[in-house]
């Protein structure tokens, strides 16, 4: 399924090259992996999740940040999973 989505993805990007899009979108949403109750340093979990805070929700989470580019009718143009602290600019 997910071979056929990407196949799908694909196909939208070669139309939209064609077409001569001018215009994308960039967006962030918060991936909480789990709630903050302790000391923001430390964590028992092993991965590349961190700590990070999303202001738009007023929220503090531990987790990651999906980041996607999506044309301005939303479909999604890439697309990639960061640790929540990644700046924006950077992850772009």
């Amino acid at each position: 399924m997910d071979g056929m989505l990407e196949k799908l993805r694909r196909s939208w990007v070669e139309q939209l090259v064609e077409e001569g899009e001018k215009y994308f979108l960039l967006d962030t949403k918060p991936l909480p992996v789990l709630g903050l109750k302790r000391d923001k340093r430390r964590s028992d979990n092993a991965c590349s999740a961190a700590p990070g805070r999303c202001a738009a929700r007023e929220m503090h989470y531990f987790g990651y940040k999906l980041v996607m580019l999506s044309t301005w009718n939303g479909i999604p143009i890439a697309y990639d999973l960061v640790p929540a602290n990644t700046d924006e600019r950077v992850a772009a």
